[in-house]
């Protein structure tokens, strides 16, 4: 489903269900961005308090800071 509005999509019941799992579910996350990349980098800063992409202004510069903190911090 596509969402206009970021306050929709993260505020979604099947968004927060995803983000209740808690930490254990980055892997899953990490795994989904490098197949299908898409925004989960909000769920990404809140379960694992970091934000590796911080400054970074394009989508796919997100994306591989956050895989590459991925590989470096063990969830891939």
């Amino acid at each position: 489903m596509l969402f206009s509005s970021p306050f929709d999509k993260f505020t979604h019941p099947a968004y927060q269900q995803i983000i209740a799992f808690g930490p254990t579910i980055i892997p899953a996350i990490l795994r989904e961005l490098r197949e299908r990349p898409d925004d989960w980098f909000y769920a990404l800063r809140l379960l694992s308090r970091e934000n590796p992409a911080d400054g970074l202004e394009d989508f796919s510069g997100a994306v591989s800071a956050w895989l590459e903190w991925g590989y470096r911090n063990n969830y891939i």
